[in-house]
């Protein structure tokens, strides 16, 4: 190890971490080069990236975001609009940004999410993002297809769920952890649904879109959209994979896509 990074490293572990439960348990990396937020789908948590950390570089801090109303904050009064969401999370994050550059990468309502706490710390003057990826969201100016789903009864909603393949069989089936998993994921999906987006700003930082070739949620000429958000690179990669592609059967082709991104 050089003296330059045995000095950074050193200065890094000396230093208190800051806490918030906004950010779930993760392996602090003291020689990473880039701090990687990501941020989960609708009604989804903090476990959705339970892995990551150990399947991406060691240059790669993964710091997985965890909303309140789900897993270890179900005690927590979930969240219902995209600016409550937007505020929350830059309070929370602040600390985290100011000792290493960072990255957002967001999965279907987490790309929005990201993509408007980009605009707010470029509001407030704030540290911005190395790069933002995006997966499995259509571009925010496109309608979505699908209908309003926050509204739909328990049994709608679980029939929709079960179509876009995010939520297991095993729990689709189990009244008690349906009624867990269904008010995280109706306050979410009322975000998404009273979501209305500005053509501006722009990031001023580089934009990476993953997509699935099997995604109805999503597709290639909806996630090309994307372009028109960024000032600098757009990158869109698809793969083979359904909505749920990065935590499924297409998972190690995310990863080399988030990897190339944050090489670049």
């Amino acid at each position: 190890m050089g003296l330059e990074s045995y000095v950074r490293r050193w200065k890094r572990l000396s230093v208190h971490r800051p806490t918030t439960p906004w950010i779930a348990r993760h392996r602090p990396r003291p020689d990473a080069s880039v701090r990687l937020f990501c941020l989960p789908s609708a009604g989804s948590g903090a476990s959705s990236y339970r892995n990551w950390s150990n399947e991406l570089p060691a240059h790669i801090e993964v710091l997985p975001i965890q909303p309140p109303g789900r897993e270890d904050r179900f005690a927590e009064e979930p969240l219902r609009r995209m600016e409550d969401m937007v505020k929350s999370l830059i309070d929370s994050l602040r600390p985290f940004m100011s000792d290493l550059p960072f990255a957002f990468f967001g999965h279907s309502l987490g790309g929005i999410v990201a993509l408007e706490v980009t605009r707010d710390l470029a509001g407030r003057r704030g540290p911005l993002p190395c790069h933002v990826i995006i997966s499995a969201r259509p571009a925010p100016h496109l309608r979505l297809r699908r209908v309003p789903v926050a509204q739909l009864s328990s049994k709608e909603l679980t029939e929709w769920l079960r179509h876009v393949h995010g939520t297991s069989e095993i729990v689709l089936q189990s009244r008690e952890m349906m009624d867990l998993l269904l008010p995280a994921m109706r306050a979410d999906l009322e975000i998404d649904d009273t979501y209305r987006s500005a053509p501006d700003p722009v990031l001023a930082c580089p934009l990476t879109v993953l997509g699935g070739l099997r995604d109805e949620e999503a597709r290639p000429e909806e996630l090309k959209e994307w372009e028109r958000y960024t000032s600098c690179s757009f990158t869109l990669r698809l793969v083979e994979g359904d909505h749920f592609f990065p935590f499924n059967e297409a998972r190690s082709s995310a990863l080399a896509a988030v990897k190339e991104a944050l090489l670049a």
